[in-house]
């Protein structure tokens, strides 16, 4: 005779980080899931995060290709959410102390495999049409965006719940 026993996961922190696992482990796994937090959803760190989704910032090194990955995971979890998570997908402008630098900014990204294109004044001046001051040369890393961490926490959440998700909040104390 043989007997299955369904082990139950527990989650602990309902941040971004705990509801898009919790939203992983739904999917597929058919025990209990169990998150565990002191309070409401997203109401940690994640209230606070800029939630950026980027690479063309930091060196192109290890941990550049590590963001490439995270970037291409977010893509992958926007899809699978039917665009639910509101993922802007508008790319970033940005450039450096001169025309130079900004080049050597473009170059390096691109030898190593990001999509940041070279805007001059004027096709700058066409995708944002209110800036004042306009650099010579600007970068444009067309594949990055941008999520409302607390929206796509709580809706992550949603769905999750919607499947097997248990939430507790319990409350913590501080006996100082």
């Amino acid at each position: 005779m043989t007997s299955q026993t369904k082990n139950n996961i527990i989650i602990i922190g309902a941040g971004i980080v705990g509801c898009t696992l919790a939203w992983y482990l739904s999917r597929s796994y058919t025990g209990k899931i169990i998150l565990i937090d002191k309070s409401d959803s997203a109401n940690g760190v994640t209230q606070h995060a800029f939630a950026w989704l980027n690479v063309s910032y930091g060196r192109p090194n290890g941990y550049s290709q590590f963001r490439k990955q995270a970037l291409s995971e977010w893509r992958s979890l926007d899809k699978l959410t039917q665009g639910k998570l509101k993922v802007n997908w508008c790319g970033a402008i940005s450039w450096q102390a001169n025309t130079e630098a900004t080049h050597q900014f473009i170059e390096s990204h691109n030898q190593t495999g990001f999509n940041i294109k070279a805007l001059t004044q004027a096709q700058l001046q066409i995708l944002e049409p209110n800036l004042r001051v306009l650099p010579k040369l600007a970068a444009f890393a067309t594949d990055e965006g941008y999520v409302d961490p607390v929206y796509t926490t709580k809706t992550l959440l949603e769905l999750a719940i919607s499947k097997v998700l248990i939430i507790y909040r319990i409350p913590m104390y501080n006996n100082y």
